[in-house]
């Protein structure tokens, strides 16, 4: 936000006054808003891992709704994250978010048994 400011001051200097010197400024404040922007649409790629029924692993920004819905007849066992997943959804019906969710998540892990009852 305080590049875009000065960057419009020294615009609406350079307007008023051709300097040379505002003409610096301008070329430094433009090098610098396209750095910035650069380093904040350049990711580093992320390991992403989901285990088990109906899970989901997601490794950037979620912009609507997650659902799961999980059955099962057999009991699962303890989930073991994987070594090298920096993002990791384990276990039936899981769900695993690495940057911001915008939406609903809704998981419903549900046995066989009480399925088949409702």
């Amino acid at each position: 936000m305080l590049l875009a400011v000065a960057t419009a001051i020294v615009v609406n200097l350079l307007t008023d006054r051709w300097v040379p010197a505002l003409w610096i400024a301008l070329g430094v404040l433009v090098a610098l808003t396209a750095a910035v922007q650069l380093g904040l649409t350049t990711r580093v790629a992320r390991q992403v891992s989901a285990s088990g029924p109906a899970s989901v692993a997601v490794g950037g920004t979620v912009r609507g709704p997650i659902s799961t819905r999980s059955w099962s007849d057999t009991e699962q066992s303890e989930p073991i994250p994987p070594a090298d997943a920096d993002i990791w959804a384990g276990g039936s019906g899981s769900v695993a978010v690495g940057e911001d969710v915008h939406g609903q998540i809704d998981t419903d892990g549900k046995r066989s048994s009480e399925v088949n009852r409702q």
